[in-house]
């Protein structure tokens, strides 16, 4: 197709897509829930800006809640505007891949159009965030020169600050540079200096203490260690979890990329993004924590990526004419079939303003990331019991976790909706504790 046409068409779908994310944003508006960890992201981006540090993480770095803008609704539109931006570098890198531009569009429209990321830009997380810095490294990875190479670290290590596990991306394309045997202190140098003692400074300065927030992080989420990780993800059956977990989310991305696998060889760029799909697929099989929202975001713009690999394919083997409608075809399939996903997903009205905030005594609640950024408040967890949680153990009793820990506060801030709720806690509550008043968000008791 011609360069100019291109340019046509990919406005049209631009549009088409430019549609469906404001449709999708819209649609969300009045439902203000961002995910528990979105609301600790808000509270700890806020407390760092104002200076009061009351809602720091020790398993985040404080560049990461930097990264989020501390506001529910600016920063549900950040992370719809660096979906846009991570669209757009797809199209960039797919281009320097495959030197063509109808399967770097075709690229973008995979990733930018896919239901599980469209629907995810409605939580104020770091994934996205950490995605974007990686695409911009390997953006300029990809070019193996001096300024690009550096460019290339600065990028690397503040993806990795930004998600420390976003080192499941690097790693691949690292181990690709000591092979091609580039000049590693252009690349390393900068990431290294970003990912240890730049944050080790900003962990101090935060903390007031030594802390390397790396380390905290991956002692509390993969503590278990690999090698029983295996064997266990070996003993549940899930030694498939990257190929189930793909085809369940997004199974025509995972066929188009497919046609990548006949193609890496002639193409010495495609190499290190199969490789790096590869080597994710094994390490989520080794991991601790296998959870759908750390794997489907790693993946979707690599699968992408090498989705181009299909448009070069039907050109290859199609007339060209047919191609194209062949092309647009399966394009008009694969945003009908997300569009759908993402037009039947409903929004409850779910609203900040109704939450109880009380100005006094030791604050218990189900929901601690929302009493902190909307109350502004420190509170007790009701479900943690010693390092255990009674929304993760089975093995614990909730009501009787709630009723043991209430004890210890004034007031009790239970949360109806997405924080675990459970009925037969409630129930307990109210018999035990005088309700204050209550609503469709919560329901606020006096405990001491």
């Amino acid at each position: 197709m011609a360069k100019d046409k291109t340019r046509v068409y990919a406005v049209l779908v631009g549009v088409l897509l430019l549609a469906l994310t404001a449709a999708n944003f819209l649609r969300a508006y009045n439902f203000e829930y961002v995910d528990w960890d979105g609301f600790q992201y808000l509270a700890y981006s806020r407390s760092i800006i104002d200076g009061s540090y009351a809602h720091v993480n020790y398993i985040r770095s404080p560049l990461s809640a930097l990264m989020i803008f501390p506001d529910w609704f600016f920063g549900r539109l950040e992370m719809a505007l660096l979906h846009l931006l991570s669209a757009f570098l797809i199209f960039r890198i797919s281009y320097k891949i495959t030197r063509s531009y109808l399967p770097s569009l075709f690229s973008a429209f995979l990733y930018w159009s896919n239901w599980w990321t469209q629907l995810f830009t409605a939580a104020t997380l770091s994934d996205i965030p950490a995605m974007t810095l990686f695409l911009l490294f390997l953006y300029f990875w990809l070019d193996n020169g001096k300024k690009s190479d550096l460019y290339a670290g600065i990028f690397g290590g503040l993806a990795f600050l930004a998600r420390f596990d976003s080192v499941l991306l690097l790693a691949p394309f690292f181990a690709v540079s000591l092979l091609e045997k580039r000049d590693l202190k252009r690349l390393f140098v900068p990431a290294i200096v970003i990912a240890i003692p730049f944050e080790m400074a900003t962990d101090y300065l935060v903390f007031n203490r030594f802390v390397y927030t790396p380390v905290e992080f991956f002692n509390l989420n993969f503590s278990a260690g690999f090698a029983n990780s295996l064997a266990a993800n070996l003993q549940q059956g899930d030694v498939l979890y990257a190929i189930k977990k793909s085809l369940q989310f997004y199974p025509l991305l995972v066929i188009f990329s497919l046609f990548s696998l006949f193609r890496a060889g002639e193409n010495k760029k495609m190499g290190p993004v199969v490789a790096a799909v590869a080597f994710l697929a094994v390490s989520f099989l080794m991991l601790p924590v296998t959870e759908n929202r750390i794997f489907a975001v790693k993946f979707v713009p690599l699968l992408a990526i090498m989705s181009s690999c299909f448009v070069l394919h039907v050109y290859k083997n199609v007339h060209k004419g047919y191609a194209f409608i062949v092309t647009s075809f399966v394009m008009l399939i694969v945003f009908s079939y997300n569009a759908v996903h993402v037009l039947s997903v409903s929004y409850p009205p779910w609203s900040l303003s109704d939450v109880q905030c009380v100005g006094e005594g030791i604050i218990c609640t189900n929901a601690p990331p929302v009493v902190a950024y909307q109350c502004d408040s420190s509170s007790v967890d009701v479900y943690q019991y010693g390092p255990r949680h009674a929304s993760v153990d089975s093995g614990l009793n909730k009501t009787q976790i709630v009723i043991e820990n209430v004890g210890r506060c004034d007031y009790l801030v239970y949360f109806k909706d997405y924080f675990d709720y459970d009925e037969q806690t409630y129930r307990a509550l109210k018999a035990s504790f005088e309700l204050i008043s209550e609503n469709h968000v919560s329901a606020l008791f006096k405990t001491g």
